[in-house]
C-alpha cells in the first residue's frame, strides 16, 4: 500500500496489519529535551482532534507553560 503522504501511508500500513488507530482518548507525551520545541505542532493537532493530553513534567513545562 502506498500513500501520498507519510500520514496516509502510515494509516494504511496499520490498517493492513489489522491495527485500528485511535480516534479518541488520552495520550501521554514524553519527549527528549532537545526535541520538545518540534513536537508542538503535533500536540496542537492532537488537541484539535479532541484527544486528552498528559505529559511528563519536563515535557509539560515546555508545552503548556
Amino acid at each position: 500500500m502506498v500513500g501520498r503522504t507519510f500520514n496516509e501511508a502510515y494509516a494504511k500500513s496499520q490498517a493492513a496489519a489489522g491495527n485500528k488507530l485511535p480516534t479518541e482518548g488520552r495520550i501521554v507525551i514524553s519527549v527528549n529535551r532537545k526535541d520538545r520545541r518540534t513536537i508542538t505542532p503535533v500536540v496542537e493537532k492532537l488537541q484539535q482532534l479532541g484527544f486528552s493530553l498528559s505529559a511528563t513534567r519536563g515535557t509539560a513545562r515546555a508545552l503548556f507553560d
